[in-house]
């Protein structure tokens, strides 16, 4: 593998839609940074990264990823945005928009899910829908009113939904409940709860599953001839945004879906060079690695400037938190505990807040910020005369657009000055091609840095052991009959 970097410290990937800058990263222009020979001393784990990646994108197949019955399990994301790997096709996507046309006339949808099954598809609803979006009263609604349960139990939440439904007086609601093995207690908890107290109150549910074939959900979605989408093996729920689990929430929503899975299908293609400087998903996985593992910097915070990505640093953060953080090796014989802890800021809001702790704080962290170039016709022109307010410079005329990348300018270059390692993925717009670019980009760089570290991204006992001991509580408070 070639082990050099772009001396300028940015890569421009897809022809300039994204942009990687990570030169704040390195010794030539941060005092605390990673030098090359850092980088050169991995080159085994490197090349043993590249290898295990071409392997899954050819067969499928992770070494030492493995069913209970020790046969390998496969690992399918890399194939999810490609139209003729027989999981998405031309003719699986023709059916999910024609299953959305088909509920033109639905009011109001909840999609139930947690997890994979829940964020992936919370970070379509925020970039493309948005916090008002169920506010909106004038027509016309080409898409229903959107909500999200099932991810936390939450009677206050589910009520205050559920009221909010019958005030208005919808009258069809659309159930979308995911869940890949059928038989996850907050989903099935919220969805049999909303679904009942609807039903009672003269609404018309619809239901639709997403689900694994065979499993519980399967079973019951059969019997009750709901419409069924396959939660495709090999696609885990972090994994899955790019599968039916994220497309027909998207769909219903009004995403892209087609241009979503093309520019990750476009991030797969270049993100496939056996060398560093070619590659910005093996670059960015390998500065963090080295971060890590000789700069002892374990907390990686992201912050996008934006709302509307807050929820896709929340997905990153499970993305990083589930598959990096691992107590065995992949051989399941030593003990690691590996894995950098995630967090999220979001920018301004948090260089009021938590920039404090980056910039002053303890040198225990690396920081990537996401930023958006251009709004177009959306962004806000400030009035002139705000100079008139003691203290403030005269805003007048700029855009409101173009100092949020001033904030974000002015944060790189106070951490950077600090000897903070800190990195910026820019977007020149957000549409579906470039979250759907941005996302994939993370998945391969998540998939690449467990692989160095010797363990395997894809699996999480740590959660089964949570979801067995709450089992065990459940049942040990359901009344028992005489």
């Amino acid at each position: 593998m070639e082990i050099r970097i772009p001396e300028e410290g940015t890569i421009r990937i897809l022809g300039g839609r994204i942009t990687f800058r990570f030169g704040n990263m390195l010794e030539g222009r941060n005092p605390r940074g990673i030098k090359l020979v850092d980088l050169q001393a991995q080159r085994s784990k490197l090349e043993r990264a590249g290898r295990a990646l071409a392997k899954l994108r050819k067969r499928g197949l992770y070494d030492h990823h493995k069913r209970k019955d020790g046969s390998l399990e496969p690992v399918h994301f890399a194939w999810l945005p490609h139209l003729d790997k027989g999981i998405n096709t031309e003719d699986s996507i023709r059916e999910i928009l024609a299953w959305r046309d088909e509920r033109a006339g639905v009011d109001e949808a909840i999609a139930f899910g947690i997890g994979g099954s829940y964020l992936g598809n919370r970070v379509l609803f925020d970039v493309f829908c948005g916090e008002t979006w169920n506010e909106r009263t004038r027509p016309p609604r080409a898409f229903p009113r959107f909500h999200f349960l099932g991810h936390n139990l939450n009677p206050l939440r589910l009520r205050r939904i559920v009221d909010a439904i019958l005030d208005r007086g919808s009258r069809r609601v659309e159930c979308i409940v995911i869940s890949k093995y059928g038989s996850t207690v907050e989903t099935f908890g919220e969805f049999f709860a909303v679904r009942d107290i609807l039903r009672a109150a003269g609404v018309e549910v619809g239901v639709t599953a997403v689900t694994g074939i065979g499993g519980g959900l399967h079973d019951l979605a059969m019997r009750e001839k709901w419409p069924i989408f396959e939660f495709p093996e090999g696609a885990g729920g972090r994994w899955s945004v790019f599968s039916n689990s994220g497309l027909v929430t998207g769909a219903m929503n009004g995403v892209d879906i087609e241009a979503f899975l093309r520019g990750a299908r476009d991030m797969d293609e270049a993100t496939q060079a056996d060398d560093l400087a070619a590659n910005p998903a093996y670059l960015e996985a390998a500065l963090q690695y080295v971060a890590a593992a000789k700069h002892k910097l374990t907390i990686g915070v992201c912050m996008p400037y934006l709302d509307e990505l807050h929820s896709l640093a929340k997905w990153k953060v499970q993305l990083q938190a589930e598959s990096l953080g691992k107590r065995w090796n992949l051989r399941r014989t030593r003990e690691v505990h590996a894995g950098r802890t995630a967090l999220v800021a979001i920018g301004t809001e948090d260089m009021h807040a938590q920039v404090q702790q980056l910039i002053e704080g303890r040198f225990d962290k690396t920081i990537a910020m996401i930023g958006v170039e251009q709004f177009g016709a959306e962004d806000v022109t400030l009035p002139r005369g705000l100079d008139a307010v003691k203290g403030l410079p005269d805003l007048g005329g700029l855009r409101l657009g173009q100092l949020l990348s001033f904030a974000r300018e002015a944060n790189e270059e106070s951490l950077t000055n600090e000897g903070r390692l800190n990195m910026t993925i820019l977007l020149d717009r957000l549409d579906a091609y470039t979250l759907g670019a941005l996302m994939y980009f993370w998945m391969v760089s998540t998939a690449f840095e467990g692989t160095m570290e010797g363990i395997d991204p894809f699996d999480q006992p740590g959660v089964e052991h949570y979801k067995r001991i709450l089992r065990e509580k459940i049942e040990g408070a359901i009344p028992r009959t005489s």
